[in-house]
């Protein structure tokens, strides 16, 4: 439930820096013609959420990426959220925690 919520907040940053340079179409959503399809805001969050998740589990299809250098340092961002959520999922499946390490 909590990688939800986190996907969710994290999609709708994804889609204010998306919106931020409308002149010069160099962000994620203007590269990909989002705003010119008329596209609901439900499918523009579907896609940001969609994404997010995508790189989160680091898994990235790389059907859509990063434009600008505020989305660059965003991407980045939520690759070590996703590297961090995967270590923790990963050691919590397997059962292992810093307690049951014995390196004598």
């Amino acid at each position: 439930m909590y990688i939800l919520v986190l996907d969710h907040f994290l999609a709708c940053l994804w889609i204010v820096l998306g919106g931020r340079d409308k002149e010069g179409g160099t962000t994620w959503l203007f590269a990909n013609r989002v705003p010119d399809k008329n596209v609901s805001p439900v499918k523009v969050w579907a896609t940001a959420f969609y994404w997010v998740f995508e790189v989160i589990s680091t898994v990235g299809y790389g059907d859509f990426s990063y434009k600008s250098n505020a989305e660059y340092l965003f991407a980045v961002m939520l690759e070590f959220i996703g590297v961090i959520f995967n270590a923790v999922l990963v050691g919590t499946v397997m059962g292992v925690t810093a307690g049951d390490l014995n390196f004598d």
